[in-house]
């Protein structure tokens, strides 16, 4: 029986940043509601800046004073004392870690660590690797911890975004005793959830993240097909699907080599993450391949959701996020080419609204039907319970085209490729993308939303005039000079046919034809 694992994704609030004083924190003064008017004034002081550029209300309580009451600021401070000090919540956050038991982790906005917790952490029985922030003034950065009796870090790299402020690390880990392996990563996006400014700042750094984690396969000689890629972190962003529509709507449009996680992942599910006095968001997570490498298995070690006025960190929780806690297990390869199979054929079917079929999908799908031609391959699918027996001819039908000897699970692309093709309508994914194209909300993308999304995303040596008028033209092709939702969903869906394409030609059958 294969061995479980689990994994823990956790923003353990930096010592730096944690002072109840903070216009965004401020428990015991506010209240948790009716106080908008109170928390806006004071978010607006605390930014306000003089002619020459000096905040006018510089410092504690300054920019609260005369919006709190004496005895608000009073009580805020004595908040402050009893929560938020790095001293008293340290031993707790531990507890944290020591209660979900993880195998590997991911701590974000984790400063002190030379201090507190690479010391702490090997007493506990984990290796770990940190990573700071590039901003000079920030001290904090990304951990990746592994528990070193059962998990070996074979390889790490580390990662700063363009923007210069956030960070990446990412390693491959190896059980000791079966060799399996996974790519672990552990990052910190942008903040402020609420900001569609600070969104396109995010969706550059997933674009800039995908393309990394390619980087560090080829470089580790990995096969996106044989290892899975687990990312965790606190993304700073409320829907997810938002992200990776939006993100892989650009670099499909731009034809960039970018790790296959990003058109097919799942998530753990998880409550809200981050409650505080103004936010209650569900914004870390814990993100894995989904393409049969990994079965998730439920965890009893996930914390329950928070109570409704609960504001954190609390005498309980000592961060103001709570961990996200996923358990896996390696699937085998005959279940995984199940796995795979029961998608192609459900897809050909059209029993499902298709994806693109990435990281050798096709080739293990072949695996699990075989046939030595399309009615023996339609047989098999009956008989592995991937369709009904009614299905049987449908499906004959729909994979007899001409084999190719040496690649001869390609028929299956060819079929699966064709349904994706003729697939109707516009998928939520290309909804998503599209309503973050189109800026001024009009229906259509003009040339200038196509270039200032390309320009806000795709990073600087990618991006260029010629490239946005090349896309801008194989995208418009009415030529009426803007882009309407179905032009841009058919124009995606040539995006993934192509990247299906190109994953199908490079991978090697059980037998090793077909060569790499």
């Amino acid at each position: 029986m294969a061995a479980r694992f689990r994994i823990m994704q956790y923003n353990v609030l930096a010592k730096r940043y944690a002072r109840n004083m903070e216009p965004w924190f401020l428990y015991d003064g506010l209240r948790t509601e009716g106080d908008e008017d109170r928390a806006r004034a004071i978010l607006a002081r605390h930014a306000a800046r003089r002619p020459d550029g000096s905040y006018a209300y510089a410092g504690w309580p300054k920019y609260a004073e005369g919006i709190l009451t004496a005895k608000e600021l009073e009580a805020v401070e004595r908040r402050n004392e009893r929560d938020f000090p790095f001293e008293r919540r340290a031993p707790r956050l531990l507890d944290v870690i020591r209660e979900a038991d993880p195998d590997v982790f991911s701590l974000v906005e984790c400063d002190e660590y030379e201090a507190f917790w690479r010391g702490r952490l090997e007493e506990l029985g984990y290796g770990s690797v940190w990573h700071k922030r590039p901003r000079a003034s920030a001290p904090d950065g990304c951990c990746l911890g592994f528990r070193e009796r059962d998990w070996a870090l074979d390889a790490h790299k580390t990662i700063s975004y363009d923007d210069h402020d956030r960070a990446a690390l990412m390693g491959v880990l190896r059980r000791n005793d079966t060799g399996e392996r996974f790519v672990f990563v552990s990052t910190h996006l942008a903040r402020n959830p609420e900001s569609l400014q600070q969104q396109g700042v995010r969706l550059r750094q997933v674009a800039q993240l995908m393309r990394e984690l390619h980087t560090f396969y080829k470089e580790q000689n990995i096969d996106t097909a044989e290892v899975p890629a687990i990312v965790a972190g606190d993304l700073n962003a409320e829907s997810l699907q938002e992200v990776t529509a939006v993100a892989g709507a650009v670099c499909g449009l731009r034809d960039l080599d970018v790790h296959p996680l990003l058109f097919a992942s799942n998530e753990v599910p998880s409550p809200v993450t981050s409650q505080t006095m103004r936010r209650k968001s569900r914004i870390d997570y814990v993100v894995f391949s989904d393409n049969g490498l990994l079965e998730p298995i439920d965890d009893d070690r996930a914390p329950p959701p928070l109570e409704e006025e609960a504001c954190i960190p609390d005498a309980t929780h000592p961060s103001d996020h709570l961990p996200v806690i996923g358990s896996f297990k390696f699937a085998d390869r005959m279940r995984r080419a199940l796995f795979c199979a029961r998608r192609v054929v459900r897809d050909i079917l059209g029993a499902t609204v298709p994806r693109p079929l990435l990281c050798g999908e096709v080739a293990l799908a072949f695996e699990a039907l075989g046939g030595r031609g399309a009615a023996e391959t339609a047989r098999n699918a009956y008989k592995n319970g991937l369709c009904a027996e009614g299905d049987v001819d449908k499906l004959r039908d729909a994979i007899d085209v001409p084999r190719d000897a040496e690649r001869p699970h390609l028929f299956l692309h060819h079929a699966h490729t064709a349904a994706l093709e003729r697939s109707a309508g516009v998928d939520a994914a290309a909804r998503l993308a599209f309503r973050f194209f189109d800026r001024d909300d009009d229906g259509f993308v003009a040339r200038g939303e196509l270039f200032k999304t390309l320009e806000t995303i795709l990073p600087a040596d990618v991006f260029s005039e010629a490239a946005v008028d090349r896309i801008f033209a194989a995208v418009d092709r009415d030529h009426d000079g803007k882009i309407s939702l179905g032009e841009f969903s058919v124009a995606l869906k040539h995006a993934a046919v192509e990247r299906e394409r190109r994953d199908a030609l490079s991978r090697r059958d059980r037998r090793g034809r077909l060569g790499c």
